[in-house]
């Protein structure tokens, strides 16, 4: 996660990671069976001091990071925030924040790292995403 491009402000980003049992959702979302430990990395941003952005993301044991991902899926919505993220950006009850929530998938159709990430609504107004809708051009190019 880089902020580089868009303030010339002081950002901090606060990442804490552990090993958790998958839930019956978590199981589900990456092809793991319910209790199995996958990692879980809660990242936290704020520029200035003040919060910009919380994300939880999980992934299978046996994966680190998403080198080996073909596909990027994002979905955003603005919605009610979990908890923990309405607690780290301080927001009132029941208002809406902008939210992302991304999985990442490998060619063979694995799912190796599901991600949800939450801003301030005002944060952004507009989010632009780039697909490869034509991978094999993309490999010929290379050649």
């Amino acid at each position: 996660m880089t902020f580089a491009n868009e303030t010339d402000s002081t950002v901090e980003i606060d990442r804490l990671t552990e090993t958790v049992p998958a839930t019956e959702a978590l199981a589900d979302a990456l092809g793991v069976s319910v209790g199995e430990e996958i990692t879980h990395i809660v990242t936290r941003a704020s520029e200035d001091g003040r919060p910009i952005s919380v994300s939880d993301t999980y992934q299978p044991a046996d994966v680190t990071g998403t080198s080996d991902a073909a596909t990027l899926e994002e979905t955003v919505a603005d919605s009610i925030p979990v908890p923990s993220h309405a607690e780290w950006l301080k927001t009132t009850p029941g208002d809406l924040v902008k939210t992302v929530h991304q999985r990442y998938i490998t060619a063979t159709g694995r799912v190796i790292m599901v991600s949800d990430v939450s801003y301030p609504r005002d944060r952004y107004y507009a989010f632009v995403f780039r697909m490869n809708l034509k991978p094999e051009l993309e490999a010929a190019a290379e050649n």
